[in-house]
């Protein structure tokens, strides 16, 4: 599976190795944001919670939508074009234990 995460106190993050195919992190991303619940997709990497951020739309929704039914989410999904800046300034603006912007591309084939 391919995952990344940078602590969102982290200046734009600059990698010593290739990333998901990206030699830096996106200058855009998607993110899925559940509109009703006011919440946006995270998740917990190895201990690191964060807002989970895709390079691609169809992997976003796809991820979005997948959790929303597996939590009986009743809200709507919006999968939102965002850069690295508006990403991490969600990222935070969510409350503890959120503490990264993950970078999970590719949930259709792990």
């Amino acid at each position: 599976m391919q995952i990344d995460a940078i602590k969102i106190e982290d200046s734009y993050p600059q990698m010593s190795a290739p990333l998901c195919g990206f030699d830096e992190w996106p200058s855009k991303v998607w993110i899925v944001h559940y509109a009703t619940a006011g919440k946006y997709a995270c998740l917990d990497c190895d201990g690191v919670n964060g807002v989970v951020c895709f390079s691609e739309h169809d992997a976003a929704e796809y991820f979005g939508c997948s959790l929303a039914e597996a939590l009986c989410l009743t809200s709507s999904v919006a999968v939102m074009n965002v850069s690295f800046d508006e990403a991490r300034k969600i990222a935070k603006g969510r409350p503890k234990p959120i503490v990264a912007l993950i970078l999970f591309d590719n949930p259709i084939r792990p």
